[in-house]
């Protein structure tokens, strides 16, 4: 029924004021688009999760999961190569054939299974001649998705001194997400939309009851770091580093 829509339409179905239904789509940047571009029936899931299930933190943090999954591979028998970039896949007759490694090892394998993005798996890992020209004519149409500024901060007083919620919190500009989306591809730092995560009731061995842990996320669009040297990097991270500290204290000062 509702698979031609954006979440925005599906909201309108039941919901006629604006703000509320600002209030009910900032989830969008959970998703990377605001409720006008992104699909209903996905839009509706992360919703539902979030809003009717509830969220969650995992004890030890994200790396505890990567550690399960790590503990569990090797418990099969597979073989774990760490800090082994991949200078491209081989192929022969139209069949993967194995990878070279950039420290110029050689690895044969029946399959190969690539969690790059698809623009540098088909590009820049595989040799020209081996996809097909109309795969790789709808590859160059897609647009690059959004990418994440995510701060880590450690405070020097309970999160509480600073009024910081304890819950996850949202910071929106306006109700006008796909203006707010607009901002985050070009970068205007001092309109985007960001979100605060409170860490002070669920990461017990980061936090304790003189220094809280905080972490602040929000989308950029990736395109302003594809061509930028090392030092131009580095430069340029601590710039953008000053411009959301600043912002994020005029809301939680101190």
């Amino acid at each position: 029924k509702h698979r031609d829509q954006n979440f925005n339409e599906l909201l309108s179905i039941f919901i006629s004021d604006e703000k509320l239904k600002g209030v009910l789509g900032q989830l969008w940047m959970y998703l990377g688009l605001p409720p006008e571009l992104a699909t209903a029936n996905y839009s509706n899931c992360v919703f539902t999760s979030s809003f009717i299930e509830g969220s969650y933190h995992i004890k030890g943090g994200g790396v505890s999961v990567s550690e399960a999954i790590v503990e569990r591979l090797e418990e099969t028998g597979v073989k774990l190569f760490l800090r082994n970039g991949v200078r491209q896949i081989i192929s022969e007759q139209g069949n993967v054939k194995g990878l070279e490694l950039e420290s110029g090892e050689y690895v044969e394998a029946k399959y190969v299974v690539s969690n790059a993005d698809p623009y540098q798996t088909i590009f820049e890992l595989l040799p020209e001649d081996k996809i097909s020209q109309i795969f790789k004519h709808r590859l160059k149409q897609m647009e690059s998705s959004l990418s994440v500024y995510s701060m880590y901060i450690g405070l020097d007083c309970p999160t509480g001194e600073l009024n910081i919620p304890t819950s996850n919190y949202f910071f929106n500009e306006s109700y006008d997400h796909t203006k707010s989306y607009q901002f985050s591809v070009e970068n205007q730092l001092n309109k985007t939309d960001w979100i605060l995560s409170n860490y002070a009731s669920s990461f017990n061995e980061f936090s304790n009851e003189k220094n809280g842990v905080i972490s602040i996320a929000e989308l950029t669009g990736p395109g302003l770091w594809f061509t930028l040297p090392n030092d131009k990097y580095k430069q340029e991270k601590e710039q953008v580093k000053d411009i959301l500290l600043a912002k994020y204290n005029k809301q939680f000062p101190g």
